[in-house]
């Protein structure tokens, strides 16, 4: 028995992230991702056949934080749908 998780279906999705190095490290073990594409703000991962499932934006590089943005952990939008298969 395999301990990869593997979503069944999983449409395109585009996270905007502070944490984009640690995000990247979740979805390559958690779903055995492969990078198909990196750079310092973008990177595109998938783990089947599609050629990128998933889109990461950096946003210290494309929206660095000013003193007037709230807070880490406010403000944050948020949504996923999540098909995962049975174990055979």
């Amino acid at each position: 028995m395999s301990s990869i998780v593997r979503p069944r279906k999983f449409a395109h999705v585009v996270y905007r992230t502070r944490r984009f190095s640690q995000m990247l490290d979740w979805y390559k073990t958690v779903f055995d991702a492969q990078v198909q594409f990196e750079s310092p703000a973008i990177a595109f991962v998938t783990y089947d056949e599609e050629h990128h499932r998933v889109a990461f934006l950096n946003l210290d590089i494309i929206a660095p934080r000013s003193s007037q943005d709230a807070p880490p952990g406010r403000n944050r939008r948020r949504s996923c749908r999540l098909h995962v298969s049975e174990p055979a």
